[in-house]
């Protein structure tokens, strides 16, 4: 559990609790970019730093958060432990001090890690021996210090999708009151999180908004989403769900 910050978000007053988190994906990471270095991270490559980027990715979650009104939130950030989702979740922790005078602590949470999937990745103590051919030396050591704490190669879709029902389930689900959570991961981890979100909330009915819809893991990319669990007297009330 990350240490929480208050931070005032519009909204009128209710004494429905609202649980929301809002999902958004990494910055863009160096290997994409073809830059020479790049080749030295590809399995996980540092962000690319570009003016603005966290400033709008601060935006986007504050945008998302007031999308159905909000009061006043506790708020947490968590991230996978991968290079480019610390980055990216410092970067947005930095822009809550500059514009709510908070700066919350930023959690791992491993369940986050991006999809590995099917395709062959090396997974021997070489890797940490040699951690800039795969993988840094912070992730590892924000993984709990070991490779066997991140998503092994060959990972399936079922694998993925569990991580992401044990996510909801605890992060999403489980009573905390009126809060917000950030959560900054990867596409794959985004998609799963949303159709688990859906596919739990169906016996009350999720109003969708933005086209969001549960969908295979492999489609097209969804850079954020955000999801608010109402609730009176501890039990669920309403939900909602949109994709941005």
């Amino acid at each position: 559990m990350s240490e929480v910050a208050d931070v005032s978000v519009p909204e009128a007053a209710s004494a429905v609790e609202t649980t929301t988190m809002v999902w958004i994906r990494h910055a863009e990471k160096l290997f994409k970019t073809g830059a020479p270095r790049a080749r030295r991270f590809r399995f996980d490559a540092p962000i690319v730093r570009a003016d603005g980027q966290f400033e709008s990715a601060f935006a986007r979650v504050i945008a998302a958060a007031s999308r159905w009104g909000r009061e006043r939130a506790i708020v947490s950030i968590v991230c996978s432990p991968y290079l480019r989702t610390w980055q990216t979740a410092k970067g947005i922790a930095k822009e809550f001090w500059k514009h709510c005078g908070a700066s919350p602590r930023i959690a791992i949470d491993n369940r986050l890690s991006e999809h590995v999937g099917l395709r062959a990745g090396p997974r021997s103590a070489d890797c940490v021996r040699d951690p800039d051919e795969f993988w840094t030396p912070g992730t590892v050591a924000r993984a709990g210090g070991s490779l066997a704490a991140l998503p092994m190669s060959g990972e399936s879709e079922d694998d993925l999708a569990a991580r992401c029902v044990s996510h909801v389930r605890s992060d999403v689900l489980a009573p905390r009151g009126s809060t917000l959570e950030v959560v900054v991961t990867h596409n794959s981890v985004i998609r799963g999180a949303v159709g688990a979100a859906l596919a739990e909330l169906a016996g009350i009915g999720v109003e969708v908004d933005g086209g969001t819809a549960p969908q295979p893991l492999h489609t097209k990319e969804l850079h954020g989403a955000v999801l608010a669990v109402s609730r009176r007297d501890g039990a669920i009330v309403s939900a909602r769900v949109a994709r941005f």
